[in-house]
């Protein structure tokens, strides 16, 4: 069996057999990025711009770097802020690419969700730009588009990837490290993280050149990649400005086009073509499909079915109905919507400006609730700029632009077959923005077109994979998580309303975000006195929640303070002619314990005095119990066995001793004696008459104990009773 045969099978069963969940990663937004610029020929002149932009509240930092490029390599670093322009130049240095082979990428990183519009220069008269995708919406499988005449395709990973490139060159062949290849053939590559892989044709010296085409070139990558295809110069034959034929007697025209593709698994089945103001001649629309037998239909103004058929799997076919187009396809399909040359007179002079250029048309699946971009633009060439806007007609009056209702001057039409209209309008160069008042969805693609060129893409859309089996995941909706949760390749399509919108019998199944709002101004407080020292004002304040920015609202545009002059404050004492150890207005607060003295604003110090802590807080806490000491770093329990007497040192209570009491006791006891002696000597010297010698003392007389009768109560009682008290008597 042969690799093309294996490979075929390999995309089979990937489309019909796996089981994926139909996840978005992000709208065209994102944090990461990796881009190559166009393989054009080679000239002095290329330049290759930058512009970002953000919608984030915060700034974002940016940096670009050249993974894998040979000599010293490139490092650039950006702050975005909301809504602002912001560029970057490419050194010349580092603009220079392969025809076939591994090669260095470009790779920005940034802080915050950002935007990247690549603008290429390659002369005055040929440059383009293209929408890079980030990391997060890349995936595994492209289609490449490319017209006849100087093709180009490049691919580029964020890991180490297997690539597998089924090549569809028609009649035109190649040799490369020694192997000629044709249709059918594949080519392997095995890419390092932030290499690139190039496969051109964009040598004029290759006199085959002019025959080659890489258009449905498929690509089949291991682990998720970017791809860039396009034409280093289109061949296009300009057409008569009256009549719309091909002038053949002129020879052909080109310029660089270029596009980072869309994954196979955004392929959908419902498009809208396009409309562009200043120009005579319109574009047209391929298509190529992914499935044999493949059916695209529209309907005319007059009712009419139209339909195409399309026999072979990766066959393409131009869509030339006139007017502006609703179409439908039973099977996914890729549409690519491509500017005509400029048109001319029968005599070869030029009628209007502009050039060839290529933009990926969005499937309605993808239409996204609102878009940034900035328009891009070098010191050679300023194109005039537009947008195009896809939207509903019920939808047109909730279009916000700029934070404003769209202009009266947006030129609008009707889209046969569906309820659509497309909008033109003039733009000025640098940011802008688009997006409803109320949950919608619509497309939106810039455009500008100068004397000799001319560019197109989308400002953004959703990156879900809606070309896989999906499931239902009702139980993890979110609004605006970008997922297909009913599986009707419609993403975020409700709004959240308890009413069935998308007519599927569910009810808030697939909810969009809530409506942009930008943010509006409190009312002011009253005045109060704002004392600052030796400035003497009052002050008001208001808030940014009146209401609050949401959804990547604007923020208020103005201050949240004010001030007037006035005599409040004169008699407040500074803080800076406080006394050591007091701080803050009137030095009402301490700072006592710090060791060196204090801020005398904030009231915090370098470190505190043994017993107090927190020098952030003025020192004026004492160490908590069981510590002491500098930064109550002591332990009391550790010192003590109990808890310390004071917090500075540490020191001990006395402890119960036995010992100790006993020593006291015997201490005590002579002091007692003393005591009660000279207690006694006193009662004796006051019981004497003042003046009066003391009668000498007489002999106790002597006691007779006689039994007393028994006949007598309480006699024998009685005579004790007595003699006691007469011993007393005596004894005093």
């Amino acid at each position: 069996m042969t690799r093309s045969v294996i490979f075929l099978l390999k995309v089979f069963v990937y489309l019909h057999c796996c089981v994926h969940e139909s996840k978005a990663v992000s709208s065209s937004l994102g944090t990461k990025f990796y881009f190559l610029a166009p393989n054009e020929l080679e000239s002095p002149d290329k330049e290759i711009f930058v512009f970002l932009f953000t919608l984030s509240t915060r700034e974002v930092g940016i940096d670009l770097t050249s993974p894998w490029f040979d000599g010293e390599p490139l490092n650039i670093h950006k702050v975005l802020y909301r809504l602002q322009v912001n560029s970057i130049e490419i050194p010349t240095a580092y603009t220079s690419t392969q025809q076939i082979g591994a090669q260095f990428s470009y790779k920005i990183a940034g802080t915050g969700k950002f935007g990247v519009i690549i603008f290429v220069v390659v002369e005055a008269t040929s440059a383009d730009s293209f929408t890079p995708l980030p990391v997060e919406g890349w995936g595994n499988k492209y289609a490449a588009w490319t017209k006849r005449f100087m093709p180009s395709v490049q691919i580029v990973t964020d890991q180490v990837n297997d690539v597998e490139i089924r090549l569809n060159l028609e009649r035109f062949t190649f040799t490369h490290l020694g192997r000629n290849y044709a249709t059918g053939d594949v080519m392997t590559v095995r890419l390092r993280e932030g290499e690139a892989f190039t496969l051109s044709f964009c040598d004029i010296r290759t006199a085959n050149n002019n025959l080659a085409n890489l258009q449905g070139t498929l690509i089949d990558c291991t682990a998720p990649c970017g791809v860039v295809s396009g034409n280093c110069i289109t061949g296009n034959i300009p057409s008569n400005c009256e009549t719309n034929e091909p002038l053949m007697n002129t020879g052909p025209t080109g310029d660089i086009i270029a596009e980072m593709l869309m994954p196979i698994e955004t392929f959908g089945k419902e498009f809208i073509t396009l409309n562009i103001i200043g120009r005579i001649t319109q574009g047209e629309v391929e298509v190529i499909s992914s499935e044999p037998d493949t059916r695209i239909t529209s309907t005319a103004p007059n009712g009419r079915q139209l339909e195409m058929q399309m026999e072979h799997r990766w066959s393409t076919r131009f869509i030339r109905w006139p007017g502006i187009r609703h179409f439908n396809s039973d099977k996914p399909v890729s549409a690519m919507y491509y500017m005509a040359t400029a048109c001319r007179t029968a005599t070869g002079r030029t009628m209007e400006d502009g050039d060839p250029a290529m933009c990926n048309l969005i499937p309605i699946a993808l239409f996204y609730d609102g878009y940034i971009w900035s328009t891009p633009s070098s010191k050679k060439v300023a194109p005039v700029n537009y947008v195009c806007l896809v939207v509903k007609t019920v939808d047109k009056e909730h279009l916000k632009f700029d934070d404003l209702d769209v202009p009266v001057t947006m030129l609008w039409m009707r889209v046969h077959g569906a309820p659509y209209e497309t909008g033109n309008i003039h733009v000025s160069p640098g940011t802008h923005t688009v997006y409803g008042a109320r949950p919608i969805k619509f497309g939106c693609y810039i455009y500008g077109l100068a004397r000799y060129y001319s560019y197109m893409n989308p400002a953004g859309f959703i990156t879900s994979k809606i070309n896989v089996q999906c499931i239902p995941s009702f139980d993890k909706k979110e609004p605006g998580d970008l997922i297909d949760n009913d599986c009707d390749q419609s993403v975020d399509e409700e709004i959240e309303d308890g009413i069935d919108n998308d007519n599927d019998n569910r009810i808030d199944e697939d909810l969009a975000n809530p409506p942009r709002t930008n943010g509006a101004w409190s009312a002011w407080t009253e005045w109060t006195c704002n004392v600052i020292c030796h400035v003497y004002r009052d002050q008001r304040t208001r808030l940014c929640n009146n209401p609050a920015p949401a959804n990547n609202g604007r923020d208020c545009e103005g201050n949240t303070v004010e001030y007037r002059d006035s005599d409040c404050g004169r008699n407040v004492i500074c803080p800076t002619d406080c006394p050591v150890g007091r701080w803050d207005l009137n030095c009402t607060k301490s700072c006592e314990h710090c060791e060196d003295d204090c801020n005398k604003f904030l009231g915090n110090c370098t470190s505190c005095t043994p017993g107090f802590m927190f020098p952030e807080r003025s020192c004026n806490e004492v160490c908590p119990p069981f510590t002491y000491g500098k930064n109550c770093e002591g332990n009391c329990m550790e010192k003590c066995e109990a808890e310390c007497l004071d917090k500075v040192n540490g020191n001990c209570p006395l402890k119960d001793n036995p010992y100790l009491k006993l020593l006291w006791m015997l201490l005590l006891i002579p002091v007692i004696a003393l005591f009660l002696f000279v207690l006694r000597r006193r009662q004796n010297s006051s019981s004497a008459p003042v003046g009066e010698a003391k009668p000498p003392a007489e002999p106790p007389a002597e006691v007779v104990h006689s039994r007393a009768p028994s006949s007598v109560p309480g006699s024998v009682a009685g005579g004790k009773a007595m003699s006691l008290v007469g011993d007393l008597e005596t004894s005093v």
